[in-house]
């Protein structure tokens, strides 16, 4: 790669940028605008969800009051329980902790449950919402298993240790995957 070389007076130097030279500009102005991986308009995959309507506004298909009915029932607690608890490895369940295996993440997987149950109960008859039923039956699963294996009472055996690696790593990552299925149902999925 050949360094930029200044040519003569004025601007005539800009003809010999190279590649490399282009691709810093970019970057640097990228860094400038302040872009960001959620894109304008476009909150990143696990950002909490904003709620923008009511689910009585006249103005919204019956469909859209369901969904805003739904988010407005489980969002509250969702964004609050992952603030105490934590989320992915700021989980006490995280698997990169040893807490996975104490009552601090009995305690978390509990609270991951009971969400799960109430997201099951907010969408038990009502059309749609096919990611959020999904996620909250598969965390319902992984706290039962959690559970079954005695996890949080520090198992001694590295086959049962390991086992516990799976449902520990879904709890810790419950509430926030609970709330992209809210969002996916206020999407219409």
């Amino acid at each position: 790669m050949t360094p930029m070389r200044r040519v003569g007076t004025g601007f005539g130097y800009l003809r010999r940028i190279t590649p490399y030279g282009v691709a810093v500009v970019a970057v640097g102005g990228l860094l400038l605008t302040g872009c960001s991986s959620g894109g304008k308009g476009h909150p990143a995959a696990s950002a909490p969800a904003r709620h923008t309507g009511t689910a009585n506004d006249p103005s919204l298909s019956p469909a859209g009051r369901v969904a805003e009915a739904v988010q407005s029932a489980l969002l509250p607690a969702l964004n609050a329980h992952e603030e105490i608890f934590g989320s992915g490895s700021n989980s006490e369940c995280s698997t990169s902790r040893a807490s996975m295996f104490t009552s601090a993440c009995a305690a978390t997987a509990e609270v991951v449950g009971r969400d799960a149950d109430q997201a099951l109960r907010t969408v038990s008859g009502k059309p749609g919402f096919a990611t959020l039923r999904s996620v909250a039956k598969r965390l319902r699963q992984a706290v039962d298993r959690y559970d079954a294996l005695g996890c949080a009472h520090d198992p001694r055996g590295s086959s049962v240790r390991h086992r516990c690696l799976d449902p520990a790593a879904q709890i810790a990552q419950g509430d926030a995957d609970l709330r992209d299925g809210v969002n996916m149902g206020l999407a219409g999925r």
